[in-house]
């Protein structure tokens, strides 16, 4: 997958900072076997291609782009001359970089050993905030990836029935799940005017917010679990935890009709 999506290459430091050296080692050897495979049935010429689409991409202000790339495009517009909430082009070349990197740090420190959270939940809540962490940092980040969601939405939820911060925790949660099922149309970055730029920007910040959330979240689960959590809370009730599923997902329904 990696061969293919170059975000997914930040496994490779989920692998490092835990040590995982026969993971790493499995990791890098795919990756470059399956870039060789290619590079030999296609062609060098087509990754040079590639790399020069990838420069003179359009359509990164789309509302389907929910990275940080994305949204700073739709704040401030970028180098594609799209239409901007506050049209400060020039800005984003200062932002985007200083914002993925001091990201890209606090995941690294999000991935240090940490004591007092056990080996199960710290791979846990490390493999998460990769997956998140990858939609973020990705000047690509279109929203269907976002069943991969699944996975720190499962964990998290593991969490909630567990006991653990039983009331916020559930919360927030279908909080996020709730605003992730809202449907959103695809719209363009051509289409996007003086006059619909305002709802475009609100609208396609819901998705933004969902990926913030659940990455605020799993460095607070991160840093208070090993002092404050304590998994001897009251449990939520079943039926009422089923319940908040259910409302969760209604923005879903509304979709698939």
């Amino acid at each position: 997958a990696a061969s293919l999506k170059p975000f997914i290459g930040l496994f490779f430091f989920y692998f490092l900072m835990r040590k995982e050296w026969r993971a790493l080692g499995t990791f890098l050897i795919t990756l470059l076997c399956c870039s060789l495979i290619a590079a030999f049935f296609l062609g060098i010429a087509n990754y040079r291609a590639y790399y020069h689409v990838c420069q003179h991409i359009s359509w990164a202000a789309s509302s389907w782009n929910v990275s940080f790339y994305g949204f700073l495009l739709r704040l401030l517009g970028g180098l594609e001359k799209n239409i901007a909430l506050f049209p400060l082009p020039g800005l984003i070349n200062i932002l985007y970089p200083l914002i993925s990197i001091l990201f890209f740090l606090a995941l690294i420190q999000f991935l240090r050993p940490q004591v007092g959270i056990s080996s199960a939940h710290k791979i846990d809540l490390d493999f998460s905030a990769i997956i998140v962490g990858m939609l973020l940092l990705s000047p690509l980040g279109w929203i269907y990836y976002f069943p991969l969601l699944c996975i720190p939405f499962f964990i998290l939820w593991q969490f909630s029935i567990k006991g653990i911060y039983p009331i916020g925790l559930p919360l927030f949660l279908m909080t996020c799940i709730f605003v992730s099922n809202i449907p959103m149309n695809l719209i363009h970055s051509d289409m996007i005017n003086t006059k619909n730029v305002l709802r475009l920007f609100l609208s396609s910040s819901l998705y933004f917010l969902v990926l913030l959330s659940l990455i605020s979240l799993l460095f607070r689960l991160r840093y208070y679990l090993p002092h404050h959590f304590s998994l001897h809370f009251e449990k939520i009730p079943q039926a009422l935890l089923l319940l908040m599923g259910v409302v969760a997902f209604l923005p879903a329904y509304q979709g698939i009709g």
